[in-house]
């Protein structure tokens, strides 16, 4: 499917529109006064006896004229003289587009070329954007890089190459001869028949659209369409009666001179009229399939196409001109006659009349196609039906007030019988109910559809795979209906010969880091001075262009435009509605210093902010920044991002569905503000005041000429918008009202909607996407719900969270399930969620094997998945090889499944109860662990990795490039290691770590060690601003090989007499942060990691490692959205994690760490967890998390992180004094460690050491000032 076009202005449609409707019109009436031009014995005073200009081939040859002079607006608007030329154009824009353009850029009953057609077509361009050629966008793992040709034409692996040089130039040749006939018969049946009556029979095409479709493809018709058949037939049949009863016209009649109407049967050019569009349309080797076929092999720009038609059909109208002049006009018969060369051109050129005319028609057919070329498809069919009705009634007017023809009621009645048929047959009207014609769903008719055509039966016969290539199958629309919509005909289920319109696929988001991480190195640069802001929103820029045109390419209808961010769009909504907390709006730096501090802090120039508390994103790996709201929130559109990237795409000729998020939804996952004064105060509190901030974004982006808007609200599918009907009601009713024109996508992701839906099916928007990758379940709740009303499903079955490839095979049967009992028009297939989630592009990896890289789809090959699955409802044939590959893929990938590790799942059903308990409870285990090791009270420790430094990096990568060897890159981890350890044991800290510099990942590191997974070279994610993570790709079951980290930690722990840490990340985290498998359930996967852990700490105990930490930071983001899913998640996660450390003696002192986590929901089972100490981030929770474990008296050890560490700034000591006196209100003292939030990768080491130089100062304190309350 083809990217939907780019809308210009309301005024530049509104000029255009009126362009095609004056030349259209100008056309016919100039053909028609040229035929009233006397050219002979005009001084005779009887009319009757002068000579009228009757020259068909000539008539015919001016019109290729006219299409020649394209060829120059063409070369124009590549010109580097074009005012409107945009270099930064992508050629995916012309060359997906442009093919289906010129072959389509007919009016729905006329050849490419021609003005007087009867369905206006558009091109996907605005004026300014016609055949501009620009770099493309890269190449994806589904795509050969493209060459582009010099007309822009591009090259690729599909065979669609540009039309370079003559010969290939010279295909248009075919269709020009189809267009020489056509057009010398129609100007023939001009002669004999009013102008207006011409143009009404033209609108006949539809009887040839339904005659062909039954007779060559052999489909069945609807009875509403048959009796729509019957109608026009009958219009035209009255309309050709007004021909014939009464004469012609009022000139015919007074001026009838030799050869002229008055002495002609206007029958016959009633018949010439109908007769001629056989050779424009639906029959195998008609101008309409020639075209199709030249533009589905080669790529060539709509205007190129027109004038190569022009400039063959001229050469071939010269030479049908001079080959009828010597077999018929050099005759005595054909003397004076239409076919008598000398003589016509004598008559050109002796009457100003009739070379004025000439001209005019020349110019107005050019620049009709050039306005129509210039137009986008936004007009919908309707409007472009009744554009054309109303050319018609100009036509007919017009040639009343000169008086070229009589009023006659009967033409009338015709006409309106000829359009209501028409409107009819093509589902825009219905015969009404009591007629019992009333068909509830009539399906479109193609004009053509040629492998159909060549073969009839279903899928079958010769020839079909041909042309049928992926990039046409996934980027366009091959056929149109009588009215100029796109339709195809939709096979393999259902009635056979089921006609329906194409549907729309729709990406809901796509990375935004750039696919080789350019924005993380250009924001990291600019934070470093290293770069100005300029520079970073040039970076930024480019990338969102890339993004929109690798989308474009892919065949994708609705791009999203608006989720594009330097650092998170949760902190871009907050910004742009001025939800900024009073710290950050006094301080004195630029607005883009303001939004990065409000994301990480800021400690320069006596400027020092804390970063906003961060927080999962639902259940995914994604961190957001939440919202600080009070009642005192001065909400207002303070900038208009969204708006501002929409005309950025706009004017790269991209039209995009901007994205926001759901005001509901932000202030759900916002937090109260620090100068709230209401205890009682909740964030939805003040929705009210949110909701005309963004109505008024709304307002603007419709102003810009947006017609759809995605509005994100995932907050549906959690338990808590259960209450809120009314608000939603309330919100979208505003939001319809101050933007009527705008079309609202609802998107929801990552749950099911249960009971939510009922209200949803209510509120006045457009569509509603739901998600059946993470929720297919609530598919035919949803469905029901909804069939009653007029909103379009989205259906979200291509994953946005996970990388395996899709199934089309259960992707099409759930679409078709919807087309069943939606219809088409009502169905679009995207994305299950933005694709965020996901690696960029599966074309960054080379060292997969092909084998393994066939499971897979990244973003870049979701789109292209997305855009098939439209295609393969909408023309399978086309994408029948896509398919196949498709099928074959996903049964290799079954086929491997299969193949499971025995030995794995034997020793986890043997699992036991006793497998998952310490042998004593906790108080037995301290007393023993205190005898090991005697920690003082307030003991301090790091929860794990340390910096993550440039030399670390730069020896990582020598040695996958082999220019370290294994023993030289060792001796630098120890001396590494060494380094660490000799800095804690100098800082005074109580219980070290190794720093974990052999790490790249806490859990890549792991995967990488273990049986059961693969990795990536450059799959990367965003984690939060700058941090992006490779997660692993779990496909088999997960065994240890060998010890994984004795070797390091041991080193450790024999530089030092303090106790040293071992660490791993444990069985949930790994699972959680991985892509896990999609063909056995998250418990198995995630117990057969605990098992592998378990044999690794009980070989660091056997190692002499007193204290293990199993990090568990995604345990609670894991949890189910919905409560009711809570209980079965957290057992198998919390028996996991107890399998993993269980095994080990009592004297073993277990640790675990978790981070953005609200734990009051799932407070029970952290304790069940039994870990003897565990560590939370709680910096920049205003210690509200920690009340629960006073609540509930939580048993064993603590250690609330005392400063952020993903904010570079050194915590002062006073600061964290006050956090330790605050814990001690929650927490007894005894049982409290003081540490960090979490790790220290991602940190600097002069930062690192101040800042644990303070830490240590704490807790050295707290033991002076707190000793006597032991």
């Amino acid at each position: 499917m083809s990217n939907p076009p780019p809308k210009p202005s309301g005024i530049l449609i509104a000029i255009l529109v009126t362009g095609m409707l004056i030349t259209g019109a100008s056309n016919s009436l100039w053909s028609k006064a040229q035929d009233m031009v006397c050219v002979g014995n005009c001084d005779d005073p009887d009319p009757s006896k002068h000579k009228l200009f009757e020259q068909p081939t000539i008539q015919t040859l001016t019109m290729f004229a006219g299409e020649m002079l394209c060829l120059a607006a063409f070369t124009l608007s590549t010109s580097r003289f074009n005012p409107f030329n945009r270099p930064t154009r992508a050629t995916a824009a012309t060359s997906s587009s442009s093919r289906k353009l010129a072959a389509q850029n007919r009016l729905g009953n006329a050849p490419l070329s021609r003005p007087d057609e009867s369905a206006i077509y558009f091109n996907e361009s605005d004026i300014s954007m016609i055949n501009e050629a620009v770099p493309a966008p890269p190449p994806t793992a589904t795509e050969d890089s493209a060459a582009v040709g010099p007309e822009g034409g591009v090259a690729s692996k599909h065979g669609a190459a540009g039309v370079e040089g003559w010969r290939k130039a010279a295909l248009f040749w075919a269709p020009a001869v189809c267009d020489i006939c056509g057009t010398t018969a129609m100007n023939i049946g001009l002669l004999f028949v009013p102008v207006s009556a011409y143009q009404m029979l033209r609108g006949a095409l539809v009887l040839w659209v339904g005659v062909f479709s039954v007779v060559f493809l052999k489909r069945q018709l609807a009875k509403a369409q048959w009796i729509a058949l019957a109608t026009v037939m009958l219009g035209v049949a009255v309309v050709g009666l007004s021909s014939v009863v009464g004469g012609g016209g009022k000139k015919e009649v007074e001026s009838a001179g030799e050869g002229a109407e008055g002495e002609k049967d206007p029958l016959v050019g009633v018949l010439l009229i109908l007769v001629a569009q056989v050779f424009e349309f639906p029959p195998p080797a008609s101008q309409f399939v020639l075209e199709e076929k030249i533009m589905e092999r080669y790529s060539v720009e709509p205007l190129l196409a027109v004038g190569y038609e022009g400039f063959f059909g001229f050469l071939s109208t010269i030479a049908g001109i001079i080959v009828l002049q010597i077999f018929v006009g050099s005759t005595p018969r054909g003397k004076g006659g239409y076919f008598d060369a000398p003589n016509g051109w004598k008559e050109v050129v002796n009457n100003p009349g009739v070379w004025g005319s000439s001209i005019a028609i020349m110019i107005s057919i050019a620049f009709f196609n050039f306005c129509g070329l210039a137009v986008t498809k936004s007009v919908s069919a309707t409007a472009r039906s009744t554009i054309d009705t109303c050319r018609t009634c100009l036509i007919w007017v017009v040639s009343l007030m000169l008086g070229w023809e009589h009023f006659k009621w009967l033409q009338v009645i015709g006409f309106v019988l000829l359009v209501y048929g028409t409107f009819v047959f093509n589902g825009i009207s219905k015969f009404p109910a009591w007629t019992g014609f009333h068909d509830s769903d009539l399906p479109s008719i193609t004009l053509t559809d040629e492998a159909d055509l060549l073969s009839p039966e279903d899928g079958e016969g010769e020839g079909e795979g041909e042309v049928e290539e992926e990039e046409r199958a996934i980027g366009r629309s091959r056929s149109v209906d009588a009215m100029g919509r796109p339709v195809t005909r939709r096979s393999g289920s259902g009635r056979r010969g089921e006609i329906m319109p194409s549907i729309q696929s729709a990406v809901l988001g796509y990375p935004r880091i750039g696919a080789k991480r350019e924005v993380k190195k250009a924001t990291e640069a600019y934070w470093a001075n290293k770069l100005s802001a300029e520079e970073l929103q040039k970076v930024a820029k480019e990338q969102r262009l890339i993004r929109w045109q690798t989308l474009q390419s892919a065949g994708v209808d609705l791009i999203p435009s608006g989720d594009f961010t330097l650092y998170d769009h949760v902190l871009d909504f907050s910004t742009t509605f001025n939800v900024i907390p009073a710290k950050y709006a006094a301080a004195d730096i630029s607005e883009l210093d303001r939004y990065f501090a409000m994301g990480r802090g800021r400690q320069v120039d006596n400027v020092d902010l804390p970063a906003q508390e961060m927080q999962k994103w639902f259940d995914s790996n994604y961190h957001y920044l939440k919202g600080e709201i009070s009642s005192k929130t001065d909400f207002k559109l303070v900038n208009t991002k969204p708006v501002d990237e929409f005309e950025e795409a706009k004017a790269a000729g991209i039209t995009t569905r901007p994205v926001v998020l759901g005001p509901i939804t932000y202030l759900l996952l916002g937090k109260t503000g620090r100068d709230e004064e209401s205890a009682d105060f909740q964030p939805i509190d003040v929705l009210d005041k949110l909701v005309p901030a963004v109505a008024e974004l709304l307002k603007k982006l419709e102003a810009a000429g947006a017609t759809e808007v995605q509005i994100d609200e995932p907050a549906l599918v959690l338990d808590a918008a259960a209450k809120l009907g009314p608000q939603f009601e309330k919100t979208y009713a505003a939001f319809a009202q101050a933007a009527p024109g705008l079309k609202i996508t609802l998107a929801t992701y990552f749950g099911r909607l249960e009971d939510n839906v009922n209200y949803v099916a209510k509120l006045p928007i457009h569509a509603l996407h739901i998600d059946l990758d993470r929720a297919a379940g609530q598919f035919d709740a949803v469905l029901a719900a909804i069939k009653p009303t007029k909103l379009t499903l989205s259906l979200g079955l291509v994953s946005g969270r996970n990388i395996w490839k899709n199934d089309f095979a259960a992707s099409l049967k759930v679409t078709e399930k919807a087309i069943a009992e939606l219809g088409a028009e009502r169905v679009v297939v995207a994305t299950s969620s933005s694709l965020l989630h996901t690696p960029v592009t599966l074309a960054s990896e080379t060292k997969l094997k092909p084998e393994v890289a066939d499971w897979f789809s990244f973003a870049t090959e979701k789109a292209h998945e997305v855009a098939t699955l439209a295609k393969a409802i909408s023309a399978p044939e086309s994408v029948k090889e896509a398919l196949e590959k498709n099928a074959a893929s996903i049964k290799a990938r079954r086929d491997f499944e299969a193949n499971s590790d025995a030995a794995v799942r034997e020793r986890l059903a043997a699992v036991t109860q006793k497998d998952y308990e310490r042998a004593n409870p906790y108080p037995v285990r301290r007393e023993a662990q205190a005898k090991v090791v005697d920690l003082p009270t307030f003991p301090t420790t790091t929860i794990g990795s340390f910096p993550q430094t440039k030399e670390i990096r730069v020896a990582r990568s020598k040695l996958g490039k082999g220019e370290l060897t294994t023993e030289e890159y060792e001796k630098f981890i120890e001396q590494e290691i060494k380094t660490v350890v000799e800095f804690q044991e100098k800082v005074g800290l109580d219980i070290l770590v190794h720093g974990e510099p052999e790490r790249n990942d806490m859990v890549q590191y792991f995967g990488e060690l273990l049986e059961g997974f693969v990795f990536t070279e450059a799959a990367w994610v965003q984690s939060y601003g700058s941090r992006y993570v490779r997660p692993p790709i779990i496909v088999s079951d997960v065994s240890r090989p060998k010890a994984m980290t004795v070797r390091w930690s041991s080193y450790a722990q024999s530089l030092s007499k303090s106790p040293v840490k071992g660490m791993l990340t444990g069985p949930v985290t790994i699972l959680n942060w991985s892509f896990p498998r999609a063909d056995v359930s998250k418990e198995i996967q995630c117990k057969q990691l605990a098992l592998a852990l378990r044999d690794e700490v009980i070989d660091l105990e056997k190692a002499g490692i007193f204290a293990i930490q199993v990090d568990e930071p995604a345990i609670r983001e894991g949890l189910p959205l919905r409560e009711v899913d809570w209980d079965a998640y957290l057992t198998w996660a919390v028996d996991s994690f107890r399998l993993s450390t269980a095994g080990v003696k009592d004297s073993t002192q277990t640790h675990s760490h978790f981070c953005y986590s609200d734990f009051n929901s799932i407070f029970k089972h952290i304790i069940a967890l039994d870990a003897d100490v565990i560590s939370i981030e709680a910096s920049k929770s205003d210690l509200k998390l920690l009340e629960v474990f006073k609540t509930f008296n939580y048993p064993n050890s603590i250690g609330p992180g005392l400063y952020d560490i993903h904010s570079p700034r050194v915590p002062s000591v006073e600061e964290m004094k006050e956090k330790v006196a605050g814990l001690l209100n929650l927490l007894p003292q005894s049982d409290l460690f003081v540490n960090p939030d979490c790790g220290l990768k991602t940190r600097g080491w002069a930062e690192t050491e101040k800042s644990l130089e303070n830490l240590v100062a704490v807790a050295k304190w707290a033991r002076e000032e707190y000793k006597t309350k032991v």
